[in-house]
């Protein structure tokens, strides 16, 4: 563009919005670029019973007589078949800290811990690995709690009518969530991918709204002062 153009008003105006638009651009490419050349890939993560059978993890658990591993071996279904004849038992019960080998070996990424729903919260949260580990969606069995009373205890329908109503009103739940430390529909979002999306490129457009506003500022003030 020749230099008695670049003087018309117009010209610089539109001049200032293409540099500031390059630079931006120009920034967002370059910093992509470092992001995808810099950070790992990380592998996907596992959601399913059959994902976990198919990879390199192994399924473990504390061996303390549970049924499960016998049921996983002789069940039917061939993807807990699989789980059953892969499975890890740990065999050293440590009365301190009866988890602590198995929650070892599960940061390492080689195997993944098999317990109930409760006890495997109260166990993450005992490690404060809970923003390290995360729980598959599928479950391998459903459990229930249960009081066990002498026969004709005068006050089993006291209990159970307390239980009841400790169900109903959300108490129950609400101290078993602040027990575990969990809440349902948490945040599941996977960081560190290496991609930016538009969440990342806020602070570059909050820079050009204000370079912008500058430029038009600088034109007003050169156009009439």
């Amino acid at each position: 563009m020749p230099d008695a153009e670049i003087r018309v008003w117009w010209a610089r105006v539109w001049l200032v919005f293409w540099w500031v638009a390059v630079d931006i651009l120009a920034a967002a490419y370059m910093s992509n670029l470092i992001t995808v050349l810099t950070v790992p890939a990380f592998p996907p993560r596992i959601h399913t019973a059959e994902q976990l059978s198919k990879s390199h993890v192994i399924p473990s658990m504390l061996n303390y007589g549970s049924f499960v591993p016998l049921a996983l071996k002789s069940s039917k279904n061939p993807i807990l078949a699989t789980l059953g004849r892969r499975l890890f038992l740990d065999n050293v019960l440590l009365e301190a800290d009866p988890y602590n080998y198995l929650v070892g070996k599960v940061l390492a990424g080689t195997h993944a811990l098999i317990c109930s729903n409760d006890y495997l919260w109260f166990t993450l949260h005992r490690h404060k690995v809970t923003r390290k580990v995360y729980l598959l969606k599928d479950k391998l069995y459903s459990y229930y709690m249960n009081w066990f009373l002498p026969k004709h205890t005068p006050y089993t329908p006291i209990i159970t009518a307390l239980q009841q109503r400790f169900f109903e009103t959300g108490i129950l739940t609400k101290v078993y969530r602040m027990h575990t430390g969990y809440s349902a529909g948490g945040d599941e979002v996977v960081r560190g991918t290496g991609v930016l999306n538009v969440g990342h490129l806020q602070g570059a457009l909050i820079l050009l709204g204000i370079g912008l506003a500058i430029s038009v500022v600088c034109f007003l003030l050169e156009r009439y002062i």
